[in-house]
């Protein structure tokens, strides 16, 4: 009998089949996915990398660039073209996605063996790839010819942008960007080295020098011909467009080097609806970013440190009332700003000693404070909590930079030339590059043109009785001893309660006035102590009878309206007449401060702010006002006793029979011609400031001196697993060592 084999049925293939196919499937699966998994940590990793060699490489340019441009606002912004929401090509601005910097100098310029080439000093030959100069950096070092310029673009500039990995949908849920070209054309990072100028033989004559010309190769030139280094569209396909436009982005596209990778990493970024992966409209308009952003350190709510006004020689009394007269931030180089100030507690009324005009005034208790804010052409405007315009800040400093005449008095409130102000006015300007808030001001830049422009002596304090006889200066009157005086045929028309009248005769007539009639009106104070030579700046006027800073009564009384108006110590510049016998009797000279009394003859005595006043009414003088915005001149207290407790009190020599020369010089230079030696009158010059030492100023403000460098990349990994793009970032921050902005 024959023995038959035994096989497998087919039921038991059809079992040990269907186990592998599961085992195999359970096997393989998460295999493929592994792999797929690897894939992309790879390219993550891979991603991570480059992006931190291009955020090294960003540092070490900035930090070693002898220039730094600032990049706020079109400076720093880009066109970049991309699909709507309806796929219609639409041109988007991304801000801070571009940095300029120069950096320092190399080389020899006299070496160029033709103009725009340039010699290799290793090889003695020309070096066509060379911008500008090569070797050895230039000490000290100063920028260069090469301008380095950091910037997203599309890897082909010439076609449109394609993403065929993009899994974005528009608003309605169709499909966000239709692939035409079948391959990508994502926006990529660029380091670029190109020379702004260029040195042409104009006459073809070598022997005599190149000229500085813009480089029209990779820069439109504006009507002073400079180069356009702020075009936006610099490296943008526009839909029309000049044939030089298309030639200069091919020139830049020839100098540019991408930085990161040119396939599967975009360096754009639209907002999407996590849930259901649709953009997100703003107006209308997808939201796009950069994936780049070199911005400046932002800094919120820093309390300026202030800067003692106070310096060497310039010490004075109640020097605790003294207010900043410059402010400073740890970091300068501002960008972009935001001022707010919370000024100390204004005090009405007040006083005796301590609780005078001459007191600190408390700090910040709530109420009106002061901000910045930007208006449509971006003047800063400093403005109250209510609104009110109260000084321009930008236009001020333009006025000055013009040389316009008073543009102190011209950047006030559009709708006065003087005030509305109130006690809270503490106006400043800033300096950008080194973080300062300057809180002073020059005594020439408050005044009334007229419609002409005035001559320096029509720029100092004077009398509403000199600037109407054309007269600049403080009038000294004449050298008259009061015996003599008492018996001119004017005497009794002329008071210390009058004060225009009083300006008009002269401080000398003043003095013999009030030493001859002091026992009748105070007669329990010493005469010695209290009958001096003086000027009180509050009363000077300037050019077009606008009144002192200083003058701290209301503008309806003939103020200025503020009332925290004081001098910047050691600003003072003080002329009169030479008082000591010899040749140069009469003649003008600066005179030299003392704090001590009694002042002698060439000297002067100030009150930089206000001193605190002794007990008025224990000295025989009722209902005395204590508030420094009062000032009355028909009250002898106020006009002559207190006047010598305020703010601007200029004592001089105030010897009996010593006073000053009145003139040496009959024909005065004429008023305009800026002569200072005329006709024995006083000048004075200085600086007012409105802080207290308890104000407060905060800033927030971006500063450049510190660039931080974002830099994040979408990367589509080679994978049909990971459908929706990876994202890495990279931060990174240098140092502007350069002081050039």
């Amino acid at each position: 009998m024959k023995k038959m084999k035994r096989a497998f049925t087919l039921i038991e293939l059809l079992v040990v089949t269907a186990i592998s196919v599961i085992i195999l499937t359970i096997i393989a699966v998460p295999m493929i996915q592994g792999f797929s998994i690897t894939r992309a940590a790879a390219a993550n990793t891979e991603v991570q990398r480059i992006a931190g060699e291009v955020v090294g490489k960003m540092q070490k340019d900035i930090g070693e660039a002898a220039y730094v441009r600032s990049n706020a606002g079109a400076a720093g912004s880009l066109g970049i073209v991309l699909p709507d929401d309806t796929n219609t090509s639409s041109v988007f601005f991304v801000p801070r996605s571009k940095i300029d910097l120069f950096p320092p100098a190399k080389g020899d310029l006299t070496i160029n063996s033709q103009p725009g080439e340039f010699v290799n000093p290793d090889t003695g030959r020309v070096d066509p790839t060379a911008s500008g100069p090569m070797g050895d950096p230039n000490f000290p070092a100063a920028p260069g010819m090469v301008m380095v310029r950091w910037f997203i673009g599309l890897q082909d500039p010439e076609l449109a942008y394609s993403n065929p990995y993009s899994t974005v949908e528009t608003s309605t849920g169709q499909p966000w960007l239709v692939d035409v070209l079948n391959k990508d054309n994502l926006y990529v990072l660029y380091r670029a080295e190109v020379s702004p100028w260029r040195f042409v033989d104009a006459d073809s004559n070598p022997a005599t020098p190149l000229v500085k010309q813009a480089n029209s190769d990779f820069f439109a030139v504006d009507g002073d011909g400079n180069p356009i280094l702020d075009d936006p569209y610099f490296f943008t396909r526009l839909s029309s467009e000049t044939p030089a436009q298309t030639a200069r982005r091919a020139k830049w596209k020839s100098k540019a080097t991408i930085e990161t990778s040119f396939t599967r990493h975009d360096m754009i970024g639209i907002e999407t609806n996590p849930q259901n992966n649709r953009m997100i409209l703003f107006n209308g308009r997808p939201r796009i970013s950069s994936l780049v952003r070199f911005q400046p350190e932002r800094v919120n709510s820093e309390a300026a440190a202030g800067q003692t006004s106070l310096i060497a020689g310039s010490e004075s009394s109640n020097s605790e009332k003294v207010g900043p007269s410059q402010l400073m931030t740890e970091h300068g180089a501002w960008d972009a700003r935001s001022l707010r100030i919370a000024p100390s507690q204004y005090q009405a009324g007040g006083g005796w000693g301590a609780g005078s005009a001459g007191a600190v005034q408390p700090p910040y208790n709530g109420g009106l404070y002061l901000q910045t804010v930007q208006d449509p052409t971006f003047n800063m405007l400093l403005l109250g909590s209510d609104g009110t315009t109260l000084f321009a800040v930008d236009e001020y400093q333009r006025l000055k930079t013009n040389g316009s005449a008073f543009p102190f008095t011209l950047s006030t409130a559009p709708s006065a030339l003087i005030g509305p102000w109130d006690v809270n006015f503490v106006p400043f300007q800033v300096n950008r590059k080194s973080g300062r808030v300057q809180t002073y001001f020059d005594i020439r830049d408050v005044g009334s043109a007229s419609g002409s422009t005035p001559g320096f002596n029509h720029r100092v304090p004077t009398s509403p009785a000199m600037l109407a006889a054309n007269t600049p200066g403080i009038h000294v009157g004449p050298a008259i001893p009061f015996n003599a005086d008492t018996s001119s045929g004017d005497w009794a028309s002329f008071d210390w309660d009058d004060g225009d009248n009083l300006l008009n005769v002269g401080i000398n007539r003043r003095y013999n006035k009030l030493w001859h009639n002091f026992a009748s009106l105070a007669p329990g104070l010493d005469r010695s102590q209290y009958v001096k030579r003086y000027v009180d700046l509050r009363l000077m006027r300037q050019w077009g009878d606008i009144p002192s800073p200083l003058d701290k009564r209301p503008t309806s009384g003939g103020g200025f309206g503020a009332t925290r108006g004081s001098i910047r110590p050691g600003s003072e510049r003080v002329f009169g007449p030479d008082q000591r016998p010899g040749p140069n009797y009469g003649r003008n000279v600066m005179y030299q401060r003392t704090t001590q009394r009694p002042v002698g003859p060439n000297q002067y005595l100030i009150n930089y702010v206000d001193q605190p006043e002794p007990d008025w009414a224990g000295l025989g003088f009722a209902g005395v006002n204590y508030d420094k915005a009062d000032h009355d001149p028909q009250d002898f207290v106020s006009a002559v006793l207190q006047a010598r407790y305020r703010a601007g009190y200029v004592e001089f020599n105030s010897s009996p029979g010593e006073p000053i020369p009145h003139q040496y010089d009959p024909t005065p230079a004429s008023p305009n011609s800026g002569d200072e030696v005329a006709t024995g009158n006083i000048y004075v010059t200085y600086d007012f400031q409105f802080t207290e030492p308890n104000d407060t100023f905060f800033v927030d403000y971006d500063s450049a001196d510190s660039i931080e460098v974002v830099l994040t990349v979408l990367t589509y990994p080679q994978s049909t697993n990971v459908t929706t793009p990876q994202s890495v970032t990279v931060r990174g921050s240098a140092t502007v060592k350069n002081n050039l902005r």
